[in-house]
């Protein structure tokens, strides 16, 4: 399971604990949820396919398979990518991560999703 997908199915738990009434502020929780989808929908993952690490190792596609956060690699408002600068910026993005840590106690949580 990838970060996101935890994410996102932990979001839709607390949805149906707010609908079905086993929260005590459900208006509160449905808040939640819906900037927390929000968040996790800014910090998508972009893959970036590197056609030169396919030259290189022809039999390893996997290996030009990179990723970043749409989010958090935006330059400038103009919403303009440099890919350069996504070599630098790990997916999942520190904002995800984050995000992620409000179910650290959950038993699909990954501990390489730490926040660092």
């Amino acid at each position: 399971m990838e970060l996101a997908e935890f994410v996102r199915a932990r979001l839709h738990e607390d949805e149906q604990a707010a609908v079905d009434g086993d929260e005590q502020r459900p208006e509160r929780a449905l808040r939640q949820v819906a900037l927390g989808r929000r968040i996790l929908a800014d910090h998508a993952r972009i893959a970036l396919y590197r056609p030169e690490i396919i030259a290189l190792y022809p039999d390893k596609p996997e290996m030009a398979d990179d990723a970043c956060c749409a989010r958090c690699h935006i330059l400038d408002p103009d919403h303009d990518y440099d890919e350069d600068r996504c070599e630098d910026l790990d997916w999942p993005c520190p904002e995800l991560r984050l995000l992620a840590a409000i179910w650290n106690d959950h038993p699909d949580y990954q501990q390489q999703w730490q926040p660092e």
